[in-house]
């Protein structure tokens, strides 16, 4: 597959963010994209935006490895990111897959369907990763984008239809956390510099929402939602989903019963 490079992109046209508006992120500590399929980035349609780390997805969360080992914990962690490209499947949209190791490119093209868009998240904290992400998007043409991680599968097709619907509106959409943080954020505006939030705090979620209504903008927010972080979410999230007929949630929660039948 030919790629083409940052710059020979960046000539063609004339989405982390466009600098401009609230954004003062550098344009200098943009990662390059690796694959844009640019006719669905310029739709009139929302991008989802999933945020990956593979190596991530390999360990597991540590409060639950801690509490059922490593190996089930990389299960997890394998169950939750097959829900996470369930959602995107089922996405009315441009997709987007943010890869926090460049090297992982042959890893995305793997399962990435071919009309998704492929990037390689740049250096910094997590604000400074999503602002780059924003504005290279942006450059594409991309307009309304809902970023969200690997470890939230609570989410429904009402979390994403509601965002969706509050970003016709509103010009940022936030989802709470349960632990304070956040487990879906969208923007149709460029986000101010997030650079200095309190990412993987419990402050997260309310120093967000007050940063984009100082700069301006317009935030809506959603119904709370929780991650699957340690062992009292297991028990939670197997309730949760006791009528859930999608297939990845149906094999999630078999996982969580049968690791919870082991713990008692």
């Amino acid at each position: 597959m030919r790629v083409k490079c940052g710059y020979c992109v960046a000539k063609t046209n004339v989405f982390e963010c466009v600098q401009g508006l609230t954004s003062r992120g550098s344009l200098s500590t943009i990662a390059a994209p690796m694959r844009l399929h640019q006719a669905s980035l310029a739709s009139d349609r929302a991008a989802l935006v999933i945020l990956c780390k593979r190596r991530r997805l390999m360990v597991g969360a540590p409060r639950l490895a801690a509490a059922i080992g490593p190996e089930g914990a990389a299960e997890f962690a394998q169950s939750t990111w097959a829900c996470a490209l369930e959602d995107a499947a089922a996405w009315p949209g441009p997709v987007i897959i943010a890869l926090a190791q460049a090297g992982d490119l042959a890893w995305a093209n793997s399962f990435a369907p071919g009309e998704w868009s492929i990037l390689s998240q740049s250096g910094g904290n997590a604000g400074e990763r999503i602002n780059a992400i924003d504005q290279q998007l942006r450059r594409q043409g991309a307009r309304s984008l809902v970023y969200v991680g690997t470890n939230a599968p609570i989410h429904k097709e009402e979390d994403y239809a509601g965002a969706r619907a509050a970003l016709e509106n509103a010009d940022v959409a936030i989802a709470p956390a349960a632990a304070g943080g956040v487990t879906l954020m969208g923007n149709r505006r460029p986000w101010p510099d997030l650079a200095a939030l309190g990412w993987n705090t419990s402050r997260l979620g309310a120093e967000l929402a007050y940063l984009c209504e100082r700069e301006g903008l317009r935030v809506a927010k959603l119904p709370r939602r929780y991650e699957l972080d340690g062992l009292a979410d297991l028990a939670r999230l197997a309730e949760d989903l006791a009528t859930d007929t999608r297939p990845k949630r149906i094999a999630l929660r078999a996982l969580a019963t049968r690791v919870l039948a082991a713990q008692s």
